[in-house]
């Protein structure tokens, strides 16, 4: 492919020994280094590819068809690929090395030589790092002639975002660029530097006073500093090279955040929303339109990368936005404050430089003022911003003094305050100690006459606790007392009345009378039981070694009768097991549990009373087939007075006494009562004691 080039450019120099337009070579006859090489357009020939498949062989061949740009006056189209032509040759009596670039993003550029050596570099900004000829070298390339050279150069410049694009090649000695760059180092250096001093100075006043305004503040220069780091070119060439694209994402963002950010300073810095709603009305509505076009020209830019839609939109926006400027400077005209009139001087500083550079590229772009370069446009806008945050700085250190004299004030009359407070409070304060005294003296009188009653009140309470006890003692005896004959009787009454078929029918009548006054008596002796061992504090245990399932047996029998009237049948499972503890309350425990059982039991229903041991545990079970006991009336089971949401199945009467008079028994007895249950399922109350002797 290269031997091909070589004939092909060896054959058009013999036809061409001139540009077919009659145009000779550019001829350097010195090295300038105060300017660029200036008229290289007259020298430059053009043809457009609409295909954008030419190569270079196939541009060669087509020389005759380039046509000179100096008279191509339509704009060249975005859309096009562009080839270029130019001679160059050296009259200098020395070699020299030059330094040359074409526009475009992405850029080919071939050196044709006399000999037929064929130079092939790869430049522009779309290009990535690893892609570039020279990655040091993003715009240009090294241009070498030996003295008395003639070089013919071909180039091929393309853009993928419907930007313009430039077909004008740019030549310039090496100690020219040598001093740019030196010189936009030094300017940089110094915007900078102080754009980042006032960034940590102003961040510690954030942190030192917590005002938001010295927040956004800051953000807004951080925004700046990134836009002209991207607009020197820093960012692309020491963070996104290999990723150039993002470089529009860099511009378009650090552009709207730092308005964003201007316009959420503005808004705290002079308290619009108290001062001046109308100029915060004007801004967050400016906000809020600065976001959805952001969101739109983000959406153009992920699904087109038509920048120059984007900045010609940018442009209109940017005239919007000055007019909204201007329009909240003058709303805030009203505050009449230095602050303010530092606030103006600024922003109008810095709207006008900025409106000069965005004009003034856009205008360049179009053909106008192309005597500006556009580094005189960015040293405009960079001293308009320094201008800026002079002012702003300035204003926002007179604003910090005003507030610290504020502060000042509203101590010394805070300490004035607490000084005329301390006085007053020393003369109530002698009030007080005065009122307090003799207020001790009235506690102290009272407080013996207290002690007085007290010591009355305790001998009168040791006393009716005296009378309560011997009333309890004499309950219990005469309960007991009564109890047995009572049981005897009422056992006598229902054999009377089981054989009521042999007595005549008064005398039947009589019994039934009488059954059921012995049962309303016994309900009356056991509530009189139950009240006496409740209110029992100290429980006088006669231990004794007893059978566990002869005690069961014997309460279970007298239940009987109970139970066939009901038509229960009480089924016993007694296992022999030997425990020590108290008979009588151990027959009350059983008695108060199978009572709850028939009570709470349904006729036809089967009641299991059983006894047995397991290690060294002997365990009382009273079983029913009742309704069961609801969760919520679990924790509060063996509670005094508790009236559990189940209804005794016969209209039966409860204290609500005997589970909390069984628990106090048992635990008394060092045993241990619970109970388990399900709703609809019955309930299973179980009793242990530690066995004794083991048969």
């Amino acid at each position: 492919m290269k031997l091909l080039l070589r004939i092909i450019f060896f054959l058009n120099a013999i036809a061409f020994s001139q540009f077919s337009f009659g145009q000779e070579a550019y001829t350097i006859s010195k090295i300038e280094t105060e300017s660029e090489y200036s008229e290289l357009e007259k020298y430059t020939a053009v043809l457009a590819d609409s295909t954008h498949s030419l190569n270079l062989a196939e541009a060669i061949t087509q020389s005759d068809q380039f046509k000179p740009a100096s008279e191509i006056k339509e704009k060249l189209k975005p859309e096009l690929t562009y080839w270029g032509k130019i001679k160059f040759k050296s009259e200098l009596k020395k070699d020299l090395t030059l330094n040359l670039g074409v526009g475009g993003g992405l850029s080919e550029i071939y050196l044709l030589r006399k000999n037929g050596k064929i130079e092939t570099h790869k430049v522009g900004w779309l290009r990535e790092k690893r892609d570039l000829t020279n990655p040091k070298k993003r715009y240009y390339i090294d241009l070498s002639l030996e003295k008395g050279e003639e070089v013919e150069l071909f180039f091929k410049s393309r853009n993928f975002s419907n930007y313009p694009v430039s077909t004008k090649p740019f030549l310039f000695a090496p100690s020219l660029l040598s001093f740019w760059r030196m010189r936009n180092i030094a300017v940089q250096c110094v915007f900078q530097g102080m754009i980042w001093i006032m960034i940590l100075y102003n961040l510690f006043n954030f942190f030192s006073s917590e005002d938001r305004s010295y927040l956004y503040y800051v953000l807004y220069l951080i925004a700046g500093s990134i836009y002209f780091l991207h607009l020197y070119g820093y960012t692309l060439q020491h963070v996104t090279g290999n990723f150039p694209r993002s470089e529009t994402y860099i511009w378009l963002l650090s552009t709207y955040a730092s308005t964003l950010f201007y316009a959420l300073f503005t808004r705290r810095y002079f308290h619009t929303k108290k001062k001046v709603p109308s100029a915060d009305k004007l801004i967050l509505n400016w906000i809020r339109f600065e976001l959805v076009i952001l969101t739109v020209l983000l959406g153009i830019l992920i699904f087109t990368f038509d920048t120059w839609l984007i900045r010609t939109i940018n442009v209109g926006v940017l005239l919007l936005g000055v007019g909204v400027s201007i329009a909240v400077l003058w709303k805030l005209r009203v505050l009449k404050s230095r602050i303010y009139y530092l606030f103006l001087i600024g922003a109008s500083t810095y709207l006008f430089s900025v409106t000069f550079f965005f004009y003034g590229l856009t205008f360049a772009s179009w053909g106008w003022f192309q005597g500006i370069s556009t580094r005189v446009m960015t040293y405009v806008v960079e001293a308009g911003l320094v201008t800026e945050v002079l002012c702003f700085s300035i204003g926002l250190n007179y604003r910090m003094r005003q507030s610290e004299e504020s502060k000042r004030e509203v101590q010394s009359k805070l300490i004035s305050q607490l000084k005329a407070n301390k006085s007053m409070q020393a003369g109530i304060n002698k009030n007080l100690e005065k009122k307090v005294k003799e207020r001790t003296l009235e506690i102290e009188i009272q407080s013996s006459e207290i002690e007085i009653q007290r010591g009355q009140l305790e001998k009168q309470n040791e006393k009716l606790q005296e009378l309560n006890e011997e009333k309890n003692h004499l309950m219990g005896v005469l309960a007991h007392d009564l109890r047995n004959p009572m049981t005897s009787l009422l056992t006598i009454a229902n054999l009377l009345k089981s054989e009521s078929d042999q007595l005549q029918p008064d005398h039947v009548e009589y019994t039934e009378h009488m059954i059921g006054t012995l049962n309303r008596m016994n309900q009356m002796i056991n509530r009189t039981l139950d009240i006496k061992a409740s209110e029992a504090k100290d429980l006088q245990i006669n231990w004794q070694a007893v059978n566990l399932a002869k005690v069961v047996g014997k309460v279970a029998e007298n239940f009987q009768d109970r139970a066939n009237q009901k038509e229960i049948e009480l089924r016993l499972e007694l296992e022999d097991s030997h425990v020590e503890v108290d008979t009588n309350y151990t027959e009350q425990v059983v008695e108060n549990l199978i009572s709850n059982a028939l009570k709470f039991s349904p006729k036809g229903k089967t009641i299991y009373i059983k006894v047995t041991k397991s290690d060294s545990k002997a365990k009382i079970e009273i079983i029913d087939e009742g309704p069961g006991i609801h969760e919520n009336d679990m924790e509060k089971l063996f509670g005094k007075y508790q009236k559990l949401s189940a209804q005794p199945t016969d209209g039966e009467k409860s204290t609500g006494l005997g589970l909390s008079i069984v628990k106090k028994y048992v635990e008394a007895m060092r045993g241990s009562v619970w109970c388990e249950s399900k709703l609809e399922k019955g309930a299973n109350f179980m009793v242990e004691f530690e066995i004794i002797v083991d048969e």
